[in-house]
């Protein structure tokens, strides 16, 4: 069976068109970190071009210390120069997806794979992506470029400047977005390094030490970063272990994909899988019979690390974006190996059909009923000054609204006390504010802690959902309803006039 090159792209780039107008028709893409990352991107844009003109000044500071998390705060620093914020982060979420879909479409062109590209939609669309983990799901991005740049040297070290000097710039982009893909790139760069497989078939060692000492010179001030980001940051967290066998099962069942809460996913993602096993069946024997064993080893080892690295190992959900990353490697390394037959047009079709099925409730469910409510909290922040304080607090189950609440400090540039990201050594934004470092303010509230918070010097209080009697009574006492609409309230202090 053969389709030229034209049908398949064609198709692709009519569903990149139609996921387009989609995402641009939605009045906010609503995500859960999403509103945070470009709350604070907003912040790094004015403190970088204005300093101490910016109503940030006094309460954010950027941080000292360059870490993995820089990427999209500084990609939507520009494009929050050129565009308001809600068109600033839809332009970068349609950059992304469409960055994603058009470079893995280029891998294995000669094996005229390009159906493929149909079944890598579901990662795209990944829980990543819909969560607003943007930096996460750009290190994919990165990785499948680097796996595209490789394949042009058959996976083999060149000795040639411009291969040096792309490994050197691919570093720099590995560690920006993802401290753990920036693992996965020394880990890939090291195999093809030294495995090499000779004419007979037969792999072994080889230790060109001009070779590896410029490759190490390459990657050293990444590394440096590394190190210096390693020991000054603690990086635990309270997440629950997942035993072995359920992380076994979550690479097979693609737990990257899911969105929790979300119902109905289930019996896809486990045709999905049950899909991308085949094709891992077929890559394994493609590169068997062929004596190609450095890819072998490369998923092999990242399949082992995605199932025996406990999840709780610092990062957060770590065995899932380990997984994702060994799935991302299978699908570049099966469209640059297999050859077109039947079966890869059959298996791309049922991934397709599944993602449609996954996505449609996706959108019904989760994207639809957000993203008006995203709107209308950012139109909330025109009631906002600038560097007025603003405590936001979300009342319900619903999780995702949390951060969502960030949209209204936007309209205005005010200060979000409840800004998580300022907390956490890992982002580039970090309070310069002595009465908020180190406070999960909203954390807080929960915990009963509330008079201590009712201390600080608070403007604004922008509550989702219903306030508890005793909620209620303490906020009479310093704060009126100023906005009451749906779900939202907006108290202002009172006598701030």
């Amino acid at each position: 069976m053969s389709l030229n090159f034209k049908w398949q792209d064609t198709l692709l780039y009519v569903i990149l068109i139609l996921i387009g107008c989609v995402i641009i028709a939605l009045p906010t893409f609503p995500s859960m970190d999403g509103a945070a990352h470009l709350y604070n991107a907003d912040v790094v844009k004015d403190l970088l071009l204005f300093a101490d003109s910016s109503p940030y000044a006094g309460h954010y500071s950027l941080n000292s210390i360059l870490v993995p998390n820089w990427f999209d705060h500084l990609s939507l620093g520009i494009l929050l120069v050129l565009f308001k914020p809600l068109l600033a982060q839809k332009i970068f979420i349609l950059l992304s997806i469409v960055t994603f879909l058009l470079i893995y479409n280029r891998v294995g062109r000669t094996n005229e794979n390009s159906i493929l590209s149909l079944a890598i939609l579901p990662m795209v669309f990944s829980f990543f992506f819909f969560t607003g983990l943007y930096n996460q799901h750009w290190s994919y991005i990165v990785l499948i470029a680097y796996l595209l740049f490789l394949s042009n040297y058959e996976f083999q070290i060149s000795e040639s400047r411009k291969f040096y000097f792309t490994v050197f710039v691919f570093s720099i982009f590995f560690w920006i977005t993802s401290i753990l893909g920036f693992a996965i790139f020394l880990l890939i760069t090291g195999f093809i390094s030294v495995l090499k497989v000779n004419s007979k078939g037969y792999m072994h060692f080889t230790l060109k030490w001009k070779q590896i000492g410029i490759l190490t010179a390459i990657v050293l001030p990444t590394l440096i970063l590394t190190f210096t980001f390693v020991l000054s940051t603690p990086m635990s967290n309270a997440e629950p272990n997942l035993s072995l066998w359920n992380r076994l099962i979550g690479v097979f069942h693609l737990d990257f994909i899911k969105l929790y809460n979300m119902g109905g996913e289930s019996y896809f993602l486990a045709g999905i899988g049950i899909i991308f096993t085949l094709i891992l069946a077929l890559l394994t024997i493609r590169l068997l019979s062929t004596n190609n064993y450095v890819p072998l080893i490369i998923m092999s080892v990242l399949f082992l690390a995605a199932v025996f690295v406990p999840n709780q190992a610092g990062a957060g959900m770590l065995s899932t974006r380990l997984a994702m990353y060994f799935w991302v490697v299978v699908s570049v390394f099966a469209k640059h190996y297999l050859k077109a037959q039947k079966l890869l047009y059959i298996a791309s079709g049922l991934v397709f059909v599944c993602f449609f099925f996954i996505n449609n409730k996706k959108y019904n469910t989760h994207i639809n009923r957000l993203g008006d409510l995203g709107k209308e909290i950012y139109l909330l922040g025109e009631n906002i000054g600038p560097s007025e304080m603003v405590l936001s607090l979300n009342e319900t189950d619903d999780y995702y609204i949390g951060h969502m609440l960030d949209y209204a400090c936007l309209k205005n540039q005010s200060i979000n006390v409840s800004n998580y990201e300022a907390n956490y050594p890992w982002f580039p934004v970090q309070w310069n504010n002595e009465n908020l470092k180190s406070k999960e303010i909203d954390m807080l509230w929960k915990e009963g802690k509330k008079h201590e918070i009712m201390d600080l010097d608070l403007d604004w209080i922008l509550v989702y959902g219903d306030l508890s009697a005793e909620s209620n009574n303490l906020l009479d006492r310093k704060f009126d309803i100023h906005v009451s609409q749906n779900q939202l309230r907006l108290f202002k202090l009172r006598g701030s006039d």
